[in-house]
Protein backbone atom coordinates (compact mmCIF):
# COMPACT_ATOMS: atom_id res chain seq x y z
CA UNK A 1 0.00 0.00 0.00
CA UNK A 2 1.36 3.41 -0.85
CA UNK A 3 0.96 6.49 1.27
CA UNK A 4 -1.81 8.93 0.36
CA UNK A 5 -0.92 12.52 -0.58
CA UNK A 6 0.65 14.52 2.21
CA UNK A 7 3.42 14.02 4.70
CA UNK A 8 3.40 13.03 8.35
CA UNK A 9 4.22 15.54 11.07
CA UNK A 10 5.72 13.69 14.01
CA UNK A 11 6.55 14.74 17.53
CA UNK A 12 10.02 13.72 18.66
CA UNK A 13 10.98 13.73 22.31
CA UNK A 14 14.53 14.71 23.09
CA UNK A 15 14.52 12.63 26.29
CA UNK A 16 13.25 9.28 24.98
CA UNK A 17 13.19 6.99 21.99
CA UNK A 18 9.72 5.44 21.76
CA UNK A 19 9.25 2.12 19.98
CA UNK A 20 6.81 3.74 17.54
CA UNK A 21 7.06 7.15 15.87
CA UNK A 22 4.31 9.41 17.22
CA UNK A 23 2.37 11.10 14.42
CA UNK A 24 0.33 14.22 15.15
CA UNK A 25 -0.83 15.38 11.73
CA UNK A 26 -0.91 14.77 8.03
CA UNK A 27 -0.30 17.93 5.94
CA UNK A 28 0.95 19.05 2.57
CA UNK A 29 4.73 19.07 2.37
CA UNK A 30 4.78 22.86 2.02
CA UNK A 31 2.65 23.33 5.16
CA UNK A 32 4.73 20.81 7.12
CA UNK A 33 7.94 22.65 6.21
CA UNK A 34 6.51 25.94 7.46
CA UNK A 35 5.19 24.42 10.69
CA UNK A 36 8.28 22.38 11.57
CA UNK A 37 10.67 25.25 10.85
CA UNK A 38 8.78 27.65 13.14
CA UNK A 39 10.71 28.31 16.39
CA UNK A 40 7.62 27.61 18.51
CA UNK A 41 7.61 23.94 17.45
CA UNK A 42 10.96 23.15 19.01
CA UNK A 43 11.71 23.36 22.70
CA UNK A 44 13.82 21.85 25.44
CA UNK A 45 11.78 18.63 25.58
CA UNK A 46 10.48 17.99 22.06
CA UNK A 47 10.28 19.14 18.46
CA UNK A 48 8.08 18.61 15.43
CA UNK A 49 9.56 16.97 12.32
CA UNK A 50 8.02 15.82 9.04
CA UNK A 51 8.62 12.88 6.74
CA UNK A 52 7.49 11.71 3.32
CA UNK A 53 8.57 8.14 4.06
CA UNK A 54 5.62 6.38 5.61
CA UNK A 55 3.26 3.61 4.66
CA UNK A 56 -0.28 3.21 6.05
CA UNK A 57 0.38 -0.54 6.24
CA UNK A 58 3.10 0.14 8.84
CA UNK A 59 0.69 1.70 11.35
CA UNK A 60 1.24 0.00 14.68
CA UNK A 61 4.56 -1.45 13.50
CA UNK A 62 6.76 1.63 13.00
CA UNK A 63 4.38 4.53 13.71
CA UNK A 64 1.07 5.35 15.40
CA UNK A 65 -1.32 8.27 15.56
CA UNK A 66 -0.69 10.28 18.71
CA UNK A 67 -3.51 12.20 20.36
CA UNK A 68 -3.37 15.85 19.34
CA UNK A 69 -3.92 18.02 22.42
CA UNK A 70 -4.39 21.15 20.30
CA UNK A 71 -1.15 22.76 21.45
CA UNK A 72 -0.27 23.96 17.96
CA UNK A 73 -3.79 24.73 16.67
CA UNK A 74 -3.45 28.49 17.19
CA UNK A 75 -0.07 28.55 15.45
CA UNK A 76 -1.40 26.44 12.56
CA UNK A 77 -4.29 28.89 12.21
CA UNK A 78 -2.04 31.96 12.38
CA UNK A 79 0.24 30.53 9.70
CA UNK A 80 -2.77 29.64 7.52
CA UNK A 81 -1.85 25.95 7.40
CA UNK A 82 -4.21 23.01 6.93
CA UNK A 83 -4.24 19.63 8.64
CA UNK A 84 -5.33 16.80 6.33
CA UNK A 85 -7.61 14.05 7.66
CA UNK A 86 -5.89 11.12 9.30
CA UNK A 87 -5.56 8.05 7.14
CA UNK A 88 -6.87 4.68 8.22
CA UNK A 89 -8.13 1.94 5.95
CA UNK A 90 -10.46 0.42 8.54
CA UNK A 91 -14.15 1.28 8.55
CA UNK A 92 -16.92 1.09 11.12
CA UNK A 93 -19.69 -1.49 10.62
CA UNK A 94 -23.06 -1.89 12.29
CA UNK A 95 -23.31 -4.92 14.61
CA UNK A 96 -26.79 -5.97 15.70
CA UNK A 97 -26.11 -9.65 16.39
CA UNK A 98 -23.04 -10.14 18.60
CA UNK A 99 -24.80 -8.85 21.70
CA UNK A 100 -28.57 -9.04 21.03
CA UNK A 101 -30.38 -6.04 22.43
CA UNK A 102 -27.15 -3.99 22.59
CA UNK A 103 -26.51 -2.58 19.10
CA UNK A 104 -23.06 -1.18 18.47
CA UNK A 105 -20.59 0.03 15.87
CA UNK A 106 -17.40 -2.02 15.49
CA UNK A 107 -14.07 -1.53 13.78
CA UNK A 108 -12.05 -4.67 13.10
CA UNK A 109 -8.67 -5.43 14.59
CA UNK A 110 -5.82 -3.85 12.66
CA UNK A 111 -3.22 -6.04 10.94
CA UNK A 112 -0.53 -4.46 13.10
CA UNK A 113 -2.17 -5.65 16.30
CA UNK A 114 -4.30 -2.62 17.08
CA UNK A 115 -7.36 -3.87 18.96
CA UNK A 116 -10.92 -4.07 17.72
CA UNK A 117 -12.97 -0.99 18.70
CA UNK A 118 -16.62 -0.96 19.73
CA UNK A 119 -18.99 1.91 20.48
CA UNK A 120 -22.49 1.10 21.69
CA UNK A 121 -25.58 3.06 20.79
CA UNK A 122 -26.06 3.52 24.53
CA UNK A 123 -22.65 5.22 24.85
CA UNK A 124 -23.40 7.48 21.88
CA UNK A 125 -26.74 8.45 23.40
CA UNK A 126 -25.39 8.98 26.93
CA UNK A 127 -22.14 10.81 26.17
CA UNK A 128 -22.94 12.64 22.94
CA UNK A 129 -21.08 13.26 19.72
CA UNK A 130 -18.43 15.66 21.01
CA UNK A 131 -17.26 13.33 23.77
CA UNK A 132 -17.29 10.21 21.57
CA UNK A 133 -15.35 11.96 18.80
CA UNK A 134 -12.64 12.95 21.31
CA UNK A 135 -12.42 9.31 22.45
CA UNK A 136 -12.01 8.20 18.86
CA UNK A 137 -9.25 10.69 18.03
CA UNK A 138 -6.90 9.03 15.57
CA UNK A 139 -9.51 6.60 14.25
CA UNK A 140 -11.71 7.05 11.21
CA UNK A 141 -14.90 8.90 12.16
CA UNK A 142 -18.12 7.06 12.82
CA UNK A 143 -20.55 7.17 9.90
CA UNK A 144 -23.08 9.99 10.07
CA UNK A 145 -25.75 7.34 10.55
CA UNK A 146 -24.32 6.55 14.01
CA UNK A 147 -25.45 9.93 15.30
CA UNK A 148 -28.99 9.69 13.94
CA UNK A 149 -29.90 6.01 14.46
CA UNK A 150 -33.24 5.45 16.22
CA UNK A 151 -32.71 4.65 19.86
Amino acid sequence: MTAPPGVQVRIVSKASNPRLHRVLYRMSQADARILCSHPATSGAAHMLVWTTEWDPADEGKTWRWFTDNGKYDVLIGQLGLTKLPRYDTRTWTRDLTTYPGHPRWTMPEHDAGLPERQITDYAIEQYGRRHIERLLDGLPPLPEEAWTVDR
